[in-house]
């Protein structure tokens, strides 16, 4: 998605929960779903979740602004972006299309690889765990634990 908690728009009685002051300017209070709070990601997650509907929960995925669609076939697949896409733009939302994939037969997401195999950690995030060198000082533990993290 583009800008997933920007497009999300606050009901008036959730507004001045998210009132601050600017000096000179007065209260201001946010109209879309800012980052940053602590309830941003719940808030975004069950709105997209009612977007997207609970029918195409086995065949479409959400994380945070990310969308995985699967499906057994290519025709199947073209239905279930044309469902999507429909919805979506239903709720006035839009789609970062650069960053997106469209009808690939493998995904490689968040250090996995999604294919017609099912889900497998990616061999290259394994080996880049296994190959780091020995930490020798606290800065480089930090590194490590970022890294395998």
């Amino acid at each position: 998605m583009r800008s997933a908690f920007w497009q999300t728009p606050l009901e008036k009685d959730s507004r001045e929960k998210t009132a601050f002051m600017v000096p000179g300017r007065g209260l201001l209070q946010f109209t879309r779903l800012p980052q940053g709070f602590n309830s941003s990601r719940a808030a975004w997650l069950r709105f997209i979740d009612g977007v997207v509907g609970f029918d195409l929960q086995p065949h479409c995925f959400i994380y945070l602004d990310d969308l995985i669609l699967v499906s057994s076939n290519f025709e199947e697949h073209l239905k279930l972006i044309d469902t999507v896409l429909g919805r979506l733009e239903k709720a006035k939302l839009t789609v970062n299309f650069e960053k997106s994939q469209f009808c690939t037969s493998e995904l490689r997401y968040l250090g996995y690889i999604v294919d017609e195999r099912g889900l497998r950690v990616c061999d290259d995030k394994v080996r880049a765990v296994k190959e780091f060198p020995r930490p020798n000082s606290i800065r480089q533990v930090r590194q490590f634990i970022g890294l395998s993290s």
